[in-house]
């Protein structure tokens, strides 16, 4: 299928990391007004979410680094919908402190190297199975890649219905998701439906590609907003699913796997799971893969 140079480019370019930046910034903006009314505060949010209220101390605890507070974006009601939905809330971190007392960079690659040792000394198991890869060691997800400092909501197992599906399937499977359960009864915030909009623009080229070209197709995915918007980067997984073992003691996506929104230096989506004591494993599969271990964690921030 022949695609014109303009659209080509319009839809499969990665961003720059300003435009990424540029994007994250603005997505809280669309609902600041409506947030601010229902804000709610750390205790309030404990209140409801019990051990699935993972804040400050927690990832004081788990990384050394206590970020300043921030306001939960989220509204009581749809904290109330988490918990009934078996999501967690996680304040994300991008540092963490090393041996010397220092702050460095939340990479895959530092949270390994610098809280491994300590999780193992505590006979906590292995953060991440293996890190010595070279295609790991090529590719910005892992070494330098960093979260963002944000609060999300975070399901605690791949969503229903997710699994044995390519990633374009799983896709149309978190809108589904998003749509009957996430905002069961109530309209899409605009956000979410301009990226819903957006993907069903690109799809027919996207499932075309699939069978013609995966690694733009991968690029595709990966750049897709609601993607973007609703799946984990790999670090973001690694960090929510090791905070939530460190403060609970129970291990998430420890038989299975979630597909992230990010590639491999060499065009493959990346995954991330059987994240028991011998560690976290990291694969990588072509678009139109699917696998029945292998579904998606929906993750969403505001």
């Amino acid at each position: 299928m022949a695609i014109p140079k303009e659209v080509f480019s319009k839809l499969f370019s990665p961003l720059t990391p300003q435009e990424q930046k540029e994007l994250d910034a603005n997505k809280p903006s669309k609902r600041k007004e409506t947030k601010e009314q229902g804000k709610v505060s750390y205790q309030e949010a404990k209140d409801i979410l019990g051990e699935d209220f993972l804040g400050p101390e927690a990832t004081e605890k788990t990384w050394g680094f206590q970020s300043e507070a921030i306001p939960i974006p989220f509204t009581r009601e749809e904290l109330i919908r988490a918990k009934e939905l078996n999501q967690f809330l996680t304040l994300r971190v991008d540092r963490l402190k090393d041996a010397s007392g220092s702050y460095v960079s939340f990479t895959m690659q530092n949270a390994d190297r610098i809280a491994g040792p300590n999780f193992q000394t505590a006979k906590k198991g292995k953060i991440l199975l293996s890190v010595g890869d070279q295609w790991k060691l090529d590719s910005n997800f892992f070494t330098t890649e960093t979260p963002s400092v944000q609060w999300a909501l975070v399901s605690r197992d791949v969503i229903p219905n997710s699994t044995n599906k390519n990633h374009l399937q799983q896709t149309e499977a978190l809108i589904d998701y998003l749509k009957n359960q996430v905002f069961q009864g109530q309209p899409i915030p605009p956000e979410y439906q301009e990226a819903i909009d957006a993907f069903e623009a690109q799809k027919p080229t996207i499932l075309a590609l699939m069978k013609t070209d995966w690694k733009t197709a991968a690029l595709a995915l990966e750049n897709l907003i609601i993607n973007q918007m609703t799946r984990q980067t790999p670090v973001e997984a690694l960090q929510d699913t090791t905070v939530y073992f460190d403060n609970t003691g129970k291990r998430l996506l420890e038989t299975n796997y979630t597909w992230t929104s990010r590639r491999s230096s060499v065009g493959y989506l990346v995954n991330f799971g059987s994240a028991g004591a011998k560690g976290a494993s990291l694969g990588r599969w072509r678009p139109d893969d699917a696998d029945d271990d292998l579904g998606v964690v929906l993750s969403r921030h505001a």
